[in-house]
């Protein structure tokens, strides 16, 4: 406790001035009476000649001494440290991306958040309520204003990570717009910040906490997994399959790769990454059952604090025709694909493509339509659209090849160096986009996922360089083909957990139900011959088309692959970022000054003053 005006004190002083008071001798009026036998006791302080008499036990000086102390006491301005939040209603925005499932000790962030929250819980102030707020793939109100601790405990337990990141940032406007319906908010955000931009929290409405979970983690990942193909070798049955995995440790790794088919171990593969950075490789002739068949699997055989990205899943494409197209006008690529086995070849001229067409893979030599379904695409040239992996801008003259990826199975047995560009546009990477061949003033080829299609971009037309004359380019076209042929089956059998894919069905059927790993099963209606399925677990699922001729269940696999959100190593929170002043502690705690109580005890004493003077005779 704290005293905010010790000057005060002096007014207790006045303490013994009252008590004197009641020690002097009353003054009494002479009457004449007919006896004095029954007022013994009240003449008995007439006898002394002294003017103080001996003090007696009264009420009305307890209860004045009472008040004046009461009174002094409220003036000295005593305060006490307390709890602010009384009558607060406290927002969780709690992150359940994947980066939450790290595990340090045992414990994973997210579970280490759940614990704060409800700890924090535990010891609300009167009339203070908490609303629940989850930020994972879609940002919702889990929870409403409560202050029912057992309605809280019951929604904690239920809280999950999800295998995608999280979309903070609609969860953050969500909370400001519920801030701004009640008196005394407070927003907290519980999070590990990885993959989170802290300039969101630079403006805010509402008093802002941050609640940092978990500490910096190790962790290897896969990046990406793919079988491309079945093995060339007729003598066995095996397949070839391109694995990515990145290194976030200062410690160069070496690790195991299990290849498992329907669960079973058919070959361990090894794999070398060096510190911080990201290798891509093609693994050939894996076994496999050509009787069984089934889900490929592979696992990093490694220990470290993100288990999610360690293990992938795929299947085999099948031997079914490709369908191809080329929409506009270029021979040499035309007599390039028309070689490729295993594809029907389509061309129409550039007037003639509407966005929608089913196929498989459309070329676009020198153009590009303004806008694009998902599917598989290749650009040679195109003008800038929003949709591309990379931004375009005027061309330059002779770029020169300086680097490219190897161990990518688009430039499987290419060598890039081989051939000249005369004339180029400049390509900037969109964020998470891969420069397959760079230039010293341009990539020359770029690979991207970009608003749910597959593009893969060439800044130059083929007549502006010798790369239709080399050999290279037939294998290049074919590689290029034998890709997306592997995505082909991954547009019907294989899923992302982070945003939408688009699932080629029967136009006919009505909706498609997916039963995912966890037992859930999950609903999606058909548009246009495509289910648009959005799932947020890694791992095999069974999808059955309901109401189409195709009723047959099939399998699917979902892979969780975000380098960004497998980044589990050290983040500022944001207030250190924008300094100390910003944020708030996550327990507020403060004076609360009590001289109102007394105040109120003197009142009530001095009702009770009045009640025994006036009401009993004292």
């Amino acid at each position: 406790m704290a005293f905010n005006n010790l000057i005060a004190l002096a007014f207790l002083s006045a303490i013994p001035v009252i008590i004197a008071l009641y020690l002097l001798r009353l003054q009494r009026k002479k009457k004449i009476i007919a006896s004095t036998f029954f007022w013994t006791e009240m003449i008995q302080d007439l006898q002394a000649n002294v003017p103080f008499q001996k003090l007696r036990w009264n009420i009305l000086l307890f209860l004045q001494l009472l008040i004046a102390l009461a009174i002094i006491f409220a003036m000295i301005d005593p305060s006490i440290k307390a709890a602010l939040n009384e009558g607060q209603r406290t927002i969780f925005v709690i992150d359940t991306s994947a980066s939450m499932s790290a595990a340090i000790n045992g414990q994973t962030r997210l579970e280490k958040a759940l614990q704060d929250i409800g700890t924090y819980c535990n010891a609300l102030s009167p009339r203070e309520e908490v609303m629940l707020i989850e930020a994972g793939e879609h940002a919702q109100v889990i929870l409403d204003f409560t202050d029912n601790l057992s309605t809280i405990e019951n929604t904690l337990i239920k809280i999950r990570v999800q295998d995608a990141r999280s979309d903070m940032e609609t969860a953050y406007r969500l909370a400001l717009s519920k801030a701004g319906e009640v008196d005394q908010p407070k927003l907290v955000i519980a999070s590990d910040f990885s993959g989170v931009d802290a300039a969101l929290f630079a403006d805010s409405s509402a008093p802002l906490q941050f609640l940092q979970a978990g500490e910096p983690g190790n962790n290897v990942a896969i990046t990406d997994f793919s079988v491309t193909g079945l093995s060339d070798n007729p003598d066995i049955s095996a397949f070839n399959a391109f694995l990515a995995v990145r290194n976030y440790t200062d410690q160069a790794i070496r690790s195991d790769i299990d290849f498992l088919v329907n669960n079973e171990l058919v070959d361990v593969r090894t794999i070398e990454v060096d510190p911080g950075s990201r290798t891509a490789r093609v693994f050939n002739d894996i076994p496999y059952p050509a009787v069984t068949g089934g889900v490929v699997e592979v696992k990093l055989d490694i220990e470290d604090d993100m288990s999610l990205d360690n293990t992938a899943y795929s299947l085999p494409p099948d031997n079914s025709t490709m369908e191809v197209l080329i929409a506009g006008d270029d021979p040499f690529l035309q007599l390039a694909l028309a070689g490729i086995p295993g594809i029907r070849l389509y061309k129409i001229g550039a007037s003639e493509y509407l966005p929608g067409a089913s196929f498989d893979l459309t070329f676009f030599p020198g153009w590009a339509p303004e806008e694009l379904l998902p599917g598989n695409y290749v650009f040679f040239n195109p003008p800038n659209r929003d949709y591309l992996p990379c931004t375009l801008s005027d061309p330059i003259p002779s770029p020169q090849v300086t680097d490219w990826d190897d161990g990518n199975p688009i430039l499987r047995f290419v060598n890039p160096g081989s051939f000249d560009v005369f004339t180029a546009k400049v390509a900037q990477p969109q964020p998470g986009s891969i420069v397959l061949i760079d230039a010293d003033s341009t990539p020359l080829l770029i690979y991207g996922e970009r608003n749910y299609l597959r593009g893969l971009v060439f800044p130059f037309d083929l007549t502006s360089s010798d790369l239709i004359t080399r050999p290279t380019f037939p294998i290049l076209m074919y590689n290029i083909v034998s890709f997306f042929r592997s995505h082909l089956e991954s547009s019907s059998s294989g899923l992302r957990t982070q945003g939408i894919e688009a699932v080629r069905v029967d136009g006919l059927a009505e909706k498609v139900k997916l039963t995912g790993p966890d037992g859930i099963e999950l609903e999606f209606p058909i548009d246009a011959g495509h289910a648009f399925v959005d799932v947020n677990v890694a791992g095999v699922y069974t999808m059955e088309v309901i109401g189409g001729a195709d009723s047959e269940p099939r399998t699917m696999v979902a892979n969780f692959f975000d380098e960004e959100e497998s980044d589990i190593s050290a983040i500022a929170p944001p207030q250190d970022l924008y300094g100390s002043d910003s944020s708030m502690r996550f327990e507020i705690e403060g004076e609360k000054h009590v001289w109102k109580y007394l105040a109120a005890i003197a009142l009530i004493v001095l009702s009770g003053e009045w009640f025994f003077y006036h009401r009993k005779g004292f």
